[in-house]
């Protein structure tokens, strides 16, 4: 009996940290997208300052990626993972438990640190316990599990607050992270989870020698390709992001005669086509034996797809199928991070992930409080809450193309060394 514990324990665990990144990544994302105006109401605040709150996850998100990498790969997964997710939940019920704006940024910042672990822990899960040649495709199954959160938890919030107050609706997401991170740490036994995937001699040397903090960043930094594969994900998920996670119900609202309910299982498509987008991008890759010529077909598309929603009216149909493509194409960002571990020792793996995702969410950090300016300043009313028209939406939403052209002129610079990697094994 123990022995089929210990077989399967890391599969467990990685279940556990895919939890986590539902629940989190759904909280992130439908909380502020989809109670938008409720919280600008709420706190009595205009674009400016929402883009600025919502900011603050993406701040602490974003400082924290690297020391959580170092902890990731150094301390006990299973108490990482309860508390992290602990966190989350706490963070949330702090979040709309007052109506103070300055401990609602200190709420978002919370929910930042806590949520810093999540894709860390899924990818550092993925890439110990599994062939190196099967890291992305487990990966991306990861991810679009992840997807999940957002895409059932979106509507799902609309849905609520048409009858019940919204901030009990958020209320009661928050005590289920309670409960799923002490049941969590209640089944996981640490002791039992078997040891990494080797695939071969050098990747056991690589595996079983320890890297300090020093050593560790020394990898990286010398090796430009990580600088250029952070820039593109970068370019590539703040669009994604400020569109998800911010401002895409408004800008719906804005243009459709639509409910809640529905703008927001709209907004959700782009999640939805992750799903299906992030296995997808995965296979490709094995196919094509380049992850490069996946992120840059993936960028052109990306590009003309986001052009089209932002400039023309389209009928629902027809938005929602643009919006579910852009959700499957937008995953070549996700090839960033087995390109990436591809290219340095196991050991090191979530501090690389920690490195390259904290160049990755600057572009979150920046474009959604820069997008609220934008649109406070088409509307020239800083600071007071206000009804925005379309335009104002489309004039701020236009910096999404500009990220996604210099995503692509990023990848120009990044070496496809996809053969290289499989070589390796």
């Amino acid at each position: 009996m123990e022995k089929k514990s210990s077989k399967y324990m890391h599969i467990v665990l990685w279940i556990f940290s895919t939890i986590f990144f539902v629940y989190q990544y759904g909280i992130r994302s439908a909380v502020p997208n989809v109670f938008n105006e409720d919280l600008q109401h709420y706190f009595s605040i205009g674009a400016t300052e929402m883009g600025q709150l919502i900011s603050m996850f993406y701040i602490a998100y974003t400082a924290m990626q690297i020391p959580v990498g170092m902890a990731v790969d150094r301390f006990n997964r299973k108490l990482l993972s309860a508390i992290a997710f602990l966190c989350v939940a706490l963070g949330t019920i702090m979040f709309v438990g007052t109506n103070n704006y300055i401990v609602a940024s200190a709420a978002q910042l919370v929910l930042g640190v806590g949520s810093s672990f999540s894709f860390l822990l899924v990818m550092k899960n993925s890439n110990d316990f599994f062939p190196k040649e099967k890291v992305a495709m487990i990966s991306s199954i990861g991810i679009s599990c992840g997807s999940l959160g957002p895409v059932l938890m979106s509507p799902l919030f609309a849905h609520l607050s048409g009858m019940y107050y919204w901030r009990d609706v958020v209320l009661a997401f928050g005590i289920i992270g309670i409960v799923l991170s002490i049941t969590g740490y209640l089944i996981i036994n640490e002791k039992e989870i078997g040891p990494c995937s080797i695939s071969n001699e050098a990747e056991k040397e690589q595996v079983e020698e320890y890297y300090g903090i020093s050593d560790s960043l020394k990898i990286i930094c010398s090796n430009s390709q990580f600088l250029w594969i952070g820039l593109f994900s970068m370019f590539i998920l703040g669009p994604i992001s400020s569109f998800c996670d911010a401002w895409g119900v408004s800008f719906v609202k804005s243009i459709y005669d639509i409910s809640k309910v529905e703008i927001a299982s709209v907004v959700g498509l782009v999640y939805f086509g992750t799903i299906f987008g992030a296995p997808l991008a995965a296979f490709l890759s094995e196919k094509l034996e380049s992850y490069k010529k996946v992120m840059i077909g993936g960028s052109l598309i990306l590009i003309v797809l986001f052009a089209i929603v932002i400039f023309a009216k389209l009928s629902i149909i027809i938005l929602n199928v643009l919006l579910f493509l852009i959700g499957i194409v937008m995953t070549c960002q996700f090839l960033s991070f087995p390109a990436a571990l591809g290219l340095a020792p196991k050991k090191i793996g979530a501090t690389l992930v920690g490195v390259v995702n904290t160049v990755t969410m600057l572009g979150s950090t920046l474009l959604i409080p820069i997008i609220g300016r934008i649109i406070d300043f088409s509307k020239n009313n800083f600071g007071n809450p206000q009804v925005y028209s379309s335009q104002d939406y489309k004039n701020g939403m236009m910096i999404v193309l500009v990220s996604i052209a210099l995503a692509i002129v990023a990848l120009c610079f990044v070496k496809d060394e996809y053969r290289k990697n499989s070589s390796n094994d």
